[in-house]
């Protein structure tokens, strides 16, 4: 039975088996990306979301500092991980960032 196998055979089976390969990868892929762009307009809304709240976070935040309340250990190590996400994740570089510069230059973060 394996002795009736061409050499011709195993080649057509290879290609075959090569050629549905590539179309699952293509098509794999095409799906992918119609997926990914389809998501973008509601990516783009939870990123929006994402920054806003963070800056309201941050906002609040050095509101209550600069009325003199402290953060306690926790509270002040979730407002740096907030700035943070806001500085490097989200590149925010407005008021926020200079409120924050004075804000630790007076020594009050």
């Amino acid at each position: 039975m394996i002795e009736d196998i061409t050499i011709g055979q195993l080649q057509n089976w290879a290609l075959t088996i090569i050629a549905i390969g590539t179309a699952t990868y293509t098509i794999v892929k095409a799906v992918k990306k119609a997926i990914e762009k389809g998501f973008e307009p509601v990516n783009s809304k939870i990123e929006k979301v994402d920054k806003n709240a963070t800056m309201n976070y941050i906002v609040s935040q050095m509101a209550d500092i600069e009325k003199g309340q402290k953060l306690d250990g926790v509270s002040k190590m979730r407002f740096y991980e907030q700035y943070q996400h806001y500085t490097e994740d989200l590149k925010g570089n407005t008021y926020i960032h200079d409120e924050f510069e004075r804000l630790k230059k007076e020594g009050k973060l």
